[in-house]
């Protein structure tokens, strides 16, 4: 997650940018599903903790 840039942060709202490299990418060269989960995962969090709520939640189902 070293690679991932915060560009914004509002309440309910986290914007970030990624360059995806060839460590991210599966063998057909796009991004790696466990990296896209990982990605919906921390930034969501993210969001959930700049929002009024200002706390992480848990992820207990992802369907990507």
């Amino acid at each position: 997650m070293k690679k991932v840039k915060l560009v914004s942060a509002s309440p309910g709202k986290v914007v970030c940018e990624m360059r995806v490299e060839e460590e991210h990418t599966n063998v057909f060269g796009t991004l790696h599903g466990g990296m896209t989960a990982t990605l919906v995962d921390i930034i969501s969090t993210a969001a959930i903790v700049c929002s009024d709520r200002g706390a992480p939640g848990v992820s207990v189902d992802m369907n990507i």
